[in-house]
C-alpha cells in the first residue's frame, strides 16, 4: 500500500507511529482523541489535537497500539473523509476479536489486556493508586503485580 502520511493516535499509538514512520520513511503527524474516562467507561469521542496541514487528496496510514471496540476508528474514518482524505488505512499492534472496525494491518489478535514495555511505569503507578484507594495494602498490591508477571524489587 502506498501512503502519503502516517497519523499516529496519541497517546497509545505514539510509539507504534514512531516505529512505523522510520520503517516506512513517512512524514508523521498526530491526532488525539478523548474517549475513555477510565478503563471501563466510555464517553463521546472528541478531537483534542488535530493533525496539522492539509490532508485533502492524501492517503494516510493511522498507527494504533490496540484496536478494541473500534468506535475510535469509525470516528476517524468519518473525520478524515470530511477532510478530503482519499484513503484511510489502519495499522495496529493488537486487535480485539470483538471490534466493530478492523484494522487493515494487524500484528496479532488478542482478547487480553495488553501492557506494552513503554507503559509499564504508568500501569503500575495508576494501579497502585487505585488499589490503595480501595484499601489494599502495599503487600496485596505487590502480590497482584507479581501474579501479573511484574517483578518488583
Amino acid at each position: 500500500a502506498q501512503f502519503n502520511e502516517l497519523v499516529t493516535c496519541l497517546r497509545g499509538g505514539r510509539e507504534t507511529g514512531r516505529q512505523l514512520s522510520q520503517k516506512l520513511n513517512l512524514p508523521v503527524s498526530a491526532i488525539q482523541l478523548q474517549r475513555y474516562h477510565d478503563i471501563n467507561q466510555g464517553g463521546a469521542i472528541k478531537v483534542i489535537l488535530e493533525p496539522p496541514g492539509d490532508l485533502i487528496g492524501k492517503s494516510i496510514l493511522i498507527a494504533e497500539d490496540v484496536v478494541d471496540q473500534g468506535d475510535s476508528l469509525k470516528f476517524l474514518d468519518s473525520y478524515f473523509a470530511q477532510r478530503g482524505v482519499t484513503s484511510c488505512k489502519v495499522a495496529t499492534l493488537h486487535q480485539k476479536p470483538h471490534t466493530k472496525r478492523s484494522a487493515e494491518f494487524i500484528g496479532a489478535q488478542t482478547s487480553h489486556w495488553v501492557v506494552y514495555p513503554w507503559e509499564t511505569a504508568e500501569f503500575i503507578a495508576t494501579n497502585l493508586e487505585a488499589w490503595a484507594n480501595i484499601g489494599l495494602t502495599r503487600d496485596d498490591s505487590r502480590q497482584i503485580l507479581n501474579n501479573l508477571g511484574f517483578v518488583l524489587s
